[in-house]
């Protein structure tokens, strides 16, 4: 009984003006958008969803409810009785709590946490406190706002399913779709994927009932807009759809009151204040305010379940690779030695070691860490090479990170995720002090697996969607900038199902077929941003591998997006992170390309190895071509098992060497067929030789024949030899 009063006590919560069917600053009702990019309603249907679920109280979802867009009315007098539920404090007056229209649900709940000094959403005693149900949406006449979990499996193995038809049409005539929030698994690291989105909150791609087709949908977030921003996709300069950039999406809302209309307000909430642009559902990273301040990362909602004792104290356990691993932990706080110890008894070699971006430790059997590195901080990323794989624990209480702040260099800084829940890396934008310095494309970030470019205007643009708790990043900054409270929000649980395990697990090996490398094997990479062109056409069904001497050095399949912007914009592009060590450091690499159907061509240009760069970006990507004209793509061969060189000695300590675990191809196809040619053009040339040869020694038998027989008698005819015509051709033919 108790969870049902909790849910009635969110449905009596009714916005002022919540049914209102428009208003200004954008559309409302139900228009259907037949020729994007189109404003959606702003206090109206946005979406009709097509399934039906089942909520954590029991309650039951049909098909066909409605889904709005990411905006409230205002609250005012008419709720007081619960707001009053929900402030729970005696000292706030209910008239406090009061909140204009055009502010998004989730940034409204929390100015009224900070108010009340409460936490939003929150369970007392069975009882739930929310603007929203856990579900998502609110009120007696229901609908949804934002996460609709209620409706779909978190735990699926690939792409979420389609919850809702969205107001809007593709160019067939048919509705577009609303998907949950993850893009894909990715069982080697057994974590879910987040889709990069553009400002409608739609991007390109397959789904699971698109037939194979890339086509553009929406999926649901855990950030404003929550679900449609506005109805894409975009058009480019010649007609193609393309994604949504803010700047478009604003210009759909231009009434006074809309976007950049002059009405921006401050907001405050637990995590400090910031501008707010009311009635603008269009959101560059975290801020809906153009070069302004971005809102804070909103919590998934409590569920209910007994609360631990200690909600804080926790268990983290990460698996650490034979070689390299890139790893933080929020519980990475004090003595370098008392917080690893042994690594659960993982550390056994004085090879072993950790080191952050200034200094380093060596682990000395029966006396622990020893070296520069003499402390340690849960912001911080740590490069840890052993010679044994395993698991390490580490226990403690959760730091409060509120108002602490990182320092970002202009160039790298080594960067942790002081958290045990994963969060978009978008979670970076938001804790940014000065967010309008995060304004290059050649701003990146990356893991030890993957990384991801920043795009001025659309966002991050990548395979590194977001921060998963043990891992550590290596973030590039053009301009120098500082983190605040950076992971602190996520100690209310950012994310659901498989991404809140408190372990953190590493791919062993990435790539597939002959084409596998286990990175852990290498110390050092390299990012290239890539585009394949067979033929004079992008190709994009294949693999891209990197190669050094003949070694597999890096793999990568096609983006999941396609290029917003620039040269190459409509087209996939791939995201290669090349692998290497010291002695690695300048050598040329060369590229090949796997086709779908198994064919295997060599691309051009080459490049040098150099650790810790960056080549080609979003907007002019890194262009390696082939052409069958120079060279016919032919079967991949079958390789030859190898090795990857040693891990080289650092400047600053010893180290031993690790075996790679690659699988490297045979001599270029390309180049086996030019061989191949040589060979038999050289061939026909000493059969032609051979005879001309033959036919000179016949010529000579004649003419000595003749020259006795001139002896023998004055009177006989004079034979002269006959010309012979040598067909090379023909010769090689038969």
């Amino acid at each position: 009984m108790a969870l049902t009063k909790a849910i009635l006590l969110v449905a009596a919560l009714l916005p002022v003006a919540d049914s209102q069917s428009g208003r200004p600053g954008g559309p409302g009702g139900s228009t259907i958008c037949t020729d994007p990019p189109c404003a959606a309603s702003l206090l109206g249907d946005v979406a009709l969803t097509t399934v039906g679920g089942t909520g954590q109280d029991g309650r039951t979802f049909l098909s066909n409810e409605n889904v709005y867009g990411p905006f409230e009315a205002g609250f005012g007098q008419q709720q007081d009785s619960m707001l009053s539920s929900m402030c729970d404090n005696p000292n706030v007056p209910t008239s406090d709590l009061y909140v204009q229209g055009g502010i998004d649900v989730y940034t409204v709940e929390q100015m009224i946490a900070k108010k009340c000094d409460k936490e939003l959403p929150r369970i007392v005693n069975g009882q739930y406190y929310g603007i929203l149900d856990q579900c998502g949406g609110h009120t007696n006449d229901y609908h949804f706002h934002e996460s609709m979990s209620c409706l779909y499996s978190g735990a699926a193995t690939g792409h979420s399913p389609s919850l809702a038809e969205v107001l809007a049409e593709d160019s067939t005539g048919s509705k577009q779709k609303l998907y949950g929030k993850w893009e894909d698994y990715n069982p080697a690291a057994s974590t879910y994927v987040l889709p990069a989105l553009d400002a409608c909150n739609g991007h390109f791609g397959v789904t699971p009932d698109s037939s194979g087709a890339s086509v553009y949908h929406y999926h649901t977030t855990d950030l404003p807009p929550f679900t449609v921003g506005c109805y894409g996709p975009a058009k480019s300069a010649d007609n193609q759809p393309i994604l949504v950039s803010p700047t478009t999406c604003r210009g759909l809302y231009t009434a006074s009151d809309g976007c950049g209309g002059g009405d921006t307000i401050r907001v405050t909430t637990p995590t400090g204040s910031r501008n707010y642009d009311p009635w603008c559902p269009c959101w560059s990273g975290l801020s809906n305010v153009e070069g302004g301040e971005s809102p804070s990362l909103p919590p998934t909602p409590p569920v209910f379940s007994p609360a631990p004792s200690s909600p804080t104290a926790a268990t983290h356990t990460i698996t650490m690779n034979s070689g390299w691993t890139w790893i933080s932990s929020p519980f990475f706080e004090g003595n370098a030695n008392s917080v690893f110890g042994t690594m659960s008894g993982l550390a056994v070699a004085q090879t072993d070691m950790i080191k952050n971006q200034l200094a380093f430790t060596n682990y000395i059997p029966g006396f622990g860490w020893f070296g520069q590195l003499e402390n340690v901080k849960p912001y911080e990323c740590y490069k840890v090479r052993l010679s044994v794989p395993g698991t390490m624990s580490f226990q403690g209480t959760l730091p409060n990170l509120v108002g602490v702040s990182i320092t970002l260099n202009a160039g790298w800084t080594w960067l942790g995720w002081p958290a045990l829940t994963a969060a978009p890396v978008s979670a970076f934008d938001s804790a940014l002090s000065t967010p309008s310095l995060l304004n290059s494309q050649n701003d990146r970030m990356k893991s030890q697996f993957v990384f991801t470019s920043y795009i001025p205007g659309y966002g991050w643009f990548g395979d590194l969607t977001q921060f998963e708790p043990g891992l550590g990043y290596m973030v590039k900054l053009e301009n120098a900038n500082e983190l605040v409270s950076f992971g602190a929000t996520s100690r209310r649980k950012l994310e659901q199902d498989r991404t809140q395990e408190m372990s953190a697990k590493t791919p062993e090996v990435i790539g597939s077929g002959q084409w596998r490398i286990s990175p852990s094997s290498f110390e050092y990479s390299m990012c290239v941003v890539a585009v394949v062109v067979v033929d004079g056409a992008v190709a994009d069904d294949g693999d891209l591998a990197a190669f050094v001497n003949g070694q597999l050095h890096g793999v990568a399949r096609p983006s999941s997006y396609k290029a917003p912007v620039g040269s190459y914009q409509g087209y996939k592009s791939y995201n290669l992170m090349a692998y290497g060590q010291l002695d690695t450091e300048g050598a040329t690499v060369t590229f090949q390309y796997r086709h779908s159907d198994g064919r295997v061509s060599t691309l051009k240009p080459t490049m040098a190895f150099n650790k810790d760069t960056f080549l080609g970006s979003i907007q002019e990507p890194y262009v390696i071509t082939h052409t069958t004209a120079a060279a016919t793509a032919t079967p991949a061969p079958t390789p030859a098992a190898s090795t990857a060189p040693e891990v080289s000695t650092a400047p600053e300590a010893s180290t031993a060497p690790f075996t790679a675990y690659v699988e490297a191809s045979e001599p270029p196809a390309d180049e086996k067929e030019t061989v191949l040619n040589m060979g038999a053009v050289a061939a026909i040339a000493i059969g032609a030789l051979v005879l001309v040869l033959l036919v000179v020694a016949l010529c000579v038998r004649r003419a000595t024949r003749s020259s006795e027989s001139d002896k023998q008698t004055s009177t006989a005819e004079v034979v002269v030899p006959q010309k012979v015509d040598i067909d090379v051709a023909s010769v090689s033919a038969a």
